[in-house]
């Protein structure tokens, strides 16, 4: 039997292996891979438990190893290493990462701790060899403990060139075998249609350059950050528009990018004509919420219905204009509470635009023909807006000083405009705050655009949207 080969077509058959070049895993290094693997999966199966123990028989015997110990990875590889002990009545031992913080400490289990391996022959098994840190340490472990370890034998590797200096580093010589190797995956993966031919090249270059593949390939790194209390509640009211973005890859790596630091993604009318309501689930399925941004106007009865499924969505937010007139408005609050009722959804918030942040007084009174101060339009509109039962107003934080003192308290206010503490707005809006001093003035939701996105690398990116909330949270 060729068990490499039913290794592999039994991991792709239980999802013990994944493979997704095209939407990549984020690993807990903020890496994000084409592979996935768990070979605990393969616990839930007798039949497949079996093929696992067989291969290791056969190879222990191919390859006349002669041990007097099997010693397993906490945790993953105590199982394997449990079942080929039993078969082989053999005496089983496993190792953690690191001793034990309490108790007597032990690193190693299955001998007394004032006792040692005592020069005995003792192979290790393992689940996965990724990067090899963890393997080559277990090993190390077992012969300080003076046992001699001269194996380490996994069901699966990736073949990692990294993995590969871990156990060169080691004072003696450790061989390094897999039950099954990348290549026969990647062969039998595409021999059983699991993956095409692009796709099969994009994982053998994977193997060639794996921590560079992911930003080559659109998908950079996910920058760790550890947010305070109030820059978690800083997070809620940060909204990033998804603009500009031209494939749905693009936009599920934004989203998997910055939702660490981004509570709320605006799709607005670019997005949206261009993915349809599969790009909502896809940011609702990252854990944030969606601010549908297509600022409905029309006759009453159209944006009624435009509400009704949007409320469909389960989306947090919409907006209209307040321009459409108050029975406009009202009919947008009639709809959304008819979808939430008839899909059993939540009903959303409804803001309306008052000014376009794009817009100043000159073009307001001179292009637009409405006379007056920018913020007495404003006022007029928001009155109207909460007059028609919405939850509040889509305004710019330069506003916001003279309207919200002459509107109810509870009554939201949306922001757009929004520069960094450190890097500008967009260019083509005219009246701009920053986060501080919007949430300073009362701003609820604060819109945030090139701010964060106008960086050039992942972490730039991040680390933007995270002074944002620091700015912020000095006002929460």
């Amino acid at each position: 039997m060729d068990y490499s080969k039913e290794i592999a077509k039994a991991a792709l058959k239980i999802h013990a292996i994944k493979l997704r070049p095209d939407n990549p895993f984020t690993w807990a290094s903020g890496y994000r891979m084409p592979i996935y693997n768990d070979n605990r999966m393969f616990l839930a199966s007798p039949k497949y438990r079996e093929l696992i123990l067989n291969a290791f028989e056969n190879l222990l015997k191919t390859e006349g190893i002669s041990f007097d110990i099997i010693a397993g990875t906490s945790t993953s590889g105590i199982p394997p290493a449990t079942t080929l002990a039993d078969s082989l009545q053999k005496p089983l031992i496993y190792v953690r990462d690191k001793p034990k913080g309490h108790g007597l400490r032990n690193q190693i289990e299955g001998i007394d701790a004032e006792s040692d391996l005592e020069g005995k022959e003792v192979i290790l098994i393992e689940d996965l060899i990724s990067t090899g840190g963890s393997s080559a340490r277990a090993v190390q472990a077992i012969r300080d403990a003076n046992g001699v370890c001269k194996y380490c034998i996994s069901i699966f590797s990736y073949g990692l060139g990294k993995a590969n200096n871990a156990f060169e580093k080691l004072d003696e010589p450790c061989e390094v075998i897999s039950l099954l190797d990348y290549d026969t995956l990647l062969k039998t993966a595409k021999q059983e249609e699991y993956i095409n031919q692009n796709q099969t090249e994009m994982l053998a270059e994977w193997r060639r350059d794996p921590f560079n593949w992911g930003e080559k390939h659109g998908f950079p790194k996910i920058i760790k950050i550890e947010l305070t209390e109030k820059e978690k509640a800083a997070r809620e009211m940060v909204c990033l528009p998804l603009d500009g973005l031209e494939t749905i890859e693009e936009v599920k790596a934004r989203v998997a990018e910055l939702s660490q630091v981004v509570g709320l993604f605006k799709i607005g009318k670019e997005t949206f004509t261009r993915f349809g309501p599969e790009v909502v689930k896809l940011v609702q399925n990252n854990g944030a919420n969606v601010f549908l941004d297509l600022k409905y106007h029309d006759i009453p009865n159209t944006v009624k219905g435009a509400a009704d499924a949007a409320s469909k969505l389960g989306i947090y937010m919409f907006n209209i204009h307040a321009s459409g007139g108050l029975e406009m408005m009202q009919a947008a609050v009639d709809g959304a509470k008819a979808g939430a009722l008839k899909y059993g959804t939540k009903v959303p918030k409804i803001t309306a635009v008052t000014v376009l942040t794009s817009i100043d007084r000159e073009i307001l009174n001179h292009q637009l023909n409405v006379p007056g101060p920018l913020p007495d339009q404003v006022l007029k509109l928001a009155q109207l807006t909460q007059k028609a039962g919405l939850d509040g107003v889509v305004c710019s934080a330069a506003d916001l000083h003279e309207i919200k003192s002459k509107l109810p308290e509870g009554f939201m206010y949306v922001t757009p405009g929004i520069k960094g503490p450190n890097t500008p707005a967009g260019s083509d809006q005219k009246r701009v705050f920053t986060p501080g001093n919007a949430v300073q003035d009362g701003s609820d939701i604060l819109v945030i655009g090139r701010a964060i996105t106008g960086q050039k690398t992942s972490e730039e990116r991040v680390m933007a949207a995270h002074e944002i909330l620091q700015d912020m949270a000095k006002h929460l």
